[in-house]
C-alpha cells in the first residue's frame, strides 16, 4: 500500500511532467518543428528526471529502474527523430527502447497465453499494412512489432507478480504502448490522409504509457526503504540487548 506521505512525494516529482504534457497539447499546433520536437520531448525528459528525483542508483537494488531510464532516454531520442520525418531511425530507437523495458519487467512469471495474444494481434495488423511499406520498412516494421509484442507481453504479466498498483500500471502502459503504435499504423498507412484526432490519440496514448512504465518502478524505492528501516529496527533491538547483557 503506498501511504499519504510517499504518494505526496512521487506526486511532486510528477509534477514537471504533469505540466510538460499539458502544454504540448496546448501550443504544439502552433509551434515549429524545432520548437514542436522540444515540447514532444519534454514529458519524457520529466519522466527521466522522475526516476533520477526518486531513490535511485546504479546499483544492483536499482536494476528495474535503470532498464526503465534508459528506456525513456532512447524514447526521447526515437520521438526526436520521428518529429523531423526520420521514421526508420525513430523506430530503430524505440526498439531500443522496448529491449531495455522488457529487461526491466522480467521473465517470470511466463505467462506466454498473454504473449501468444499479442503476438497473433500483431500478425493481423502488420497482414493489413504490410504491402504499403517500402523495402526498409518491410524489415524494420516487423522487427520492432515483435519487440512491441513481447514488451506488451511482458508488462502484463507483471500483474501476477501481485496486483498491487505499481504492476498494474505497468501492464496498464504496455497495452497503451501498443494502442499508440497501433494508431501511428493507421495514420500512416490505412487512412486516406493523417487525421489530427487520431494523432491526438497517437500522443494521449503514449505519454500514458510512458508514465505507466515509469511508475511500475516506484515500489523499487519503498520495497528498499522497508529493506533499511527492518534492519535499523534489528540493528537497535541488538544494541539494546547488549545494553542490557552489560
Amino acid at each position: 500500500m503506498i501511504d499519504t506521505k510517499q504518494a505526496s512525494s512521487h506526486a511532486v516529482k510528477l509534477l514537471p511532467f504533469l505540466i510538460s504534457f499539458i502544454l504540448y497539447f496546448i501550443f504544439e499546433p502552433y509551434v515549429g518543428v524545432f520548437s514542436s520536437t522540444a515540447l514532444k520531448c519534454t514529458p519524457i525528459i520529466s519522466l527521466t528526471l522522475y526516476i533520477l528525483m526518486k531513490e535511485f542508483d546504479f546499483g544492483q537494488d536499482y536494476k528495474r529502474s535503470q532498464m526503465v531510464l534508459w528506456g525513456l532516454i532512447f524514447s526521447c531520442g526515437g520521438d526526436a527523430l520521428l518529429n523531423v520525418g526520420l521514421f526508420p531511425h525513430g523506430m530503430a530507437l524505440f526498439g531500443a527502447a522496448q529491449i531495455f523495458y522488457i529487461r526491466s519487467f522480467g521473465w517470470k512469471p511466463l505467462k506466454f497465453w498473454i504473449g501468444a495474444i499479442a503476438y497473433l494481434a500483431g500478425i493481423a495488423v502488420l497482414s493489413t499494412i504490410y504491402d504499403k511499406l517500402d523495402k526498409v520498412l518491410k524489415i524494420g516494421v516487423p522487427i520492432y512489432s515483435l519487440l512491441l509484442e513481447t514488451m506488451c507481453w511482458r508488462s502484463l504479466a507483471r500483474i501476477y507478480q501481485g496486483g498491487n498498483f505499481f504492476n498494474i500500471s505497468c501492464g496498464i502502459g504496455g497495452v497503451l504502448f501498443l494502442i499508440s503504435d497501433s494508431l501511428i499504423l493507421l495514420n500512416m498507412f490505412i487512412l486516406a490522409s493523417p487525421s489530427a484526432g487520431v494523432q491526438f490519440g497517437i500522443m494521449l496514448t503514449y505519454y500514458l504509457a510512458q508514465l505507466g512504465i515509469t511508475l511500475s518502478t516506484a515500489n523499487e524505492c519503498r520495497a528498499l526503504n522497508s529493506k533499511s528501516s527492518a534492519a535499523t529496527i534489528k540493528n537497535r533491538m541488538k544494541n539494546s540487548r547488549l545494553h542490557v547483557n552489560s
